[in-house]
This record gives structure tokens, sequence and C-alpha cells, in this order.
């Protein structure tokens, strides 16, 4: 039988639990930020939202063009037949400017292949999206879409520095809430680590160019002349850095080289 001890015990492990249960979170950090990015993904759009939001918008024949290219995919009998019409998809899309569909047709190709490049063109495709795609939620299925497909490239070729250099621009591009510098830091890191590799020294001047760090930008768009004097996208890119920080004459000069 109770008495009134153990009554008290009891009350007081019950107030202990609320206490703990509703004031406290106990959940570990891994399992917030899992939940957290869930979330996220739940937020943002899909292929088929995206698909319904085009087909409302092209003009009939094109997209008596675009079912076409769909019923030969149901018809195709092998994988190589599939890949055609796939490319012509992602091409098609890509041309009209819905970057999240040709994306997708790019991934629809990459599954079937299994390979790095066809990986990388997935992610690539997808990351036009971030960079010019109207819609938020385009930008951010975009971003979550073309970092899963680049990460799936280095899986397969952890070597190839491009494929790293891609998944931080992403990053930078689309900064994650939680880690907003997170794409600049896998940029320096990378910097580092290949200190002559021009493709890192211009990614870091264009985001320098964006933040007004235009001595730094300067700096490395320099080095990256010194090493490949006729790298066509430095010299142009030179030409806006020098224009934002005022030196309107060595603009000019970078201007006129630009081709």
């Amino acid at each position: 039988m109770l008495n009134k001890s153990h009554y008290l015990a009891i009350s007081g492990f019950t107030l202990l639990f609320f206490i703990l249960f509703f004031c406290f979170d106990t959940k570990p950090k891994e399992i917030k930020v899992a939940e957290k990015s869930r979330a996220s993904f739940i937020e943002t759009t899909n292929i088929q939202n995206l698909l319904q939001i085009a087909r409302e918008n092209l003009r009939a024949d094109e997209m008596g063009m675009m079912d076409a290219m769909y019923m030969r995919i149901e018809v195709a009998k092998t994988d190589s037949a599939k890949i055609q019409e796939f490319k012509n998809l992602s091409s098609a899309w890509y041309q009209k400017s819905y970057y999240g569909i040709a994306g997708y047709y790019a991934e629809e190709i990459a599954k079937i292949q299994e390979d790095e490049l066809s990986w990388s063109i997935a992610g690539t495709t997808y990351a036009n999206g971030i960079r010019n795609a109207t819609a938020q939620k385009e930008k951010d299925f975009c971003a979550i879409k073309s970092r899963q497909a680049l990460e799936k490239a280095i899986s397969l070729n952890p070597t190839n520095v491009n494929h790293q250099i891609n998944l931080a621009v992403t990053y930078a591009e689309s900064p994650v809430a939680e880690n907003p510098m997170k794409g600049v830091m896998m940029l320096l890191d990378l910097n580092e680590k290949n200190p002559e590799n021009t493709s890192v020294m211009y990614q870091l001047a264009r985001f320098g160019l964006q933040t007004g760090q235009y001595d730094k930008a300067i700096e490395r768009l320099e080095k990256i002349l010194n090493l490949e004097p006729n790298n066509n996208r430095a010299i142009c890119l030179l030409a806006e850095v020098y224009d934002a920080s005022g030196n309107k004459e060595k603009a000019e000069l970078f201007s006129q080289k630009c081709e």
C-alpha cells in the first residue's frame, strides 16, 4: 500500500518528466538538422509542379513537340533510345529556360548510365536554375537536386576538382541557413589544396566582385593571367572588377581585350 512518501516521490518524478519533456530540447543536434533539412525539402516544389506550370505557359505547338518526345520514350525499347529522347527533352526545356525540368531529364540519363560525366552534367544543368530561374521555389529545388547530383559525381571520382568546385558554387550561390559561408569556405579550402587551379581562383574572384572585395578579386584574376595569359573569362571579369572599383582606365583596357 502506498504511503505519503510514495505519493510524493511519484508526484516529483511526474513533475520532473514534464519539465524535461516540455522545457528542454532533448533531441540530438544531428536529428534536429536532419529534420530541418527534410522540412525544407518538403516546402520546395517538385518536378510535377514544374511541369504543370510549364505546360500552362507553353504554346500548343511547343507542347505538342514535347509530347511527341514523351511518346517516343514510352515506346523506346532500348536504354540508348531512351537516353537520346531524354537528351532531346533536356535540351528543349533548357532552351525554354526551364532549368529544373532540363536538369530532371539530365538526371534520368545519369540514372541509366551511372557515370561521373552524366551526374556532373545533371548537377551543372540544375545549377543553372539556381542562377537563372525566376521563382524562388524552383531555385531551391535546383539547389537541392544539383548538390545531390554533384555529390554523386564526386563519389564516382573524388579526385576531379571540377565537381568539387561546382558543388561549392551551389552553396555560395544558394547559401544554407545553418552555414551561409559554407560555399566560400569550400572554395578557399580547394584553393589552399590546389593553389594554381585557375577555376577555383576565378570563382573566388567572382564572389569577391559580388561582395565588393575588389582588391582580392583583382589579385586572383591577375594570378590567373600570369598562369594563363589568354584566359578570356578572367580578362572579361577583370574588366568588370576594375569598372566596379572605379578604375575606368583599366576597365576599358581589359574590356577591349574581352572577346
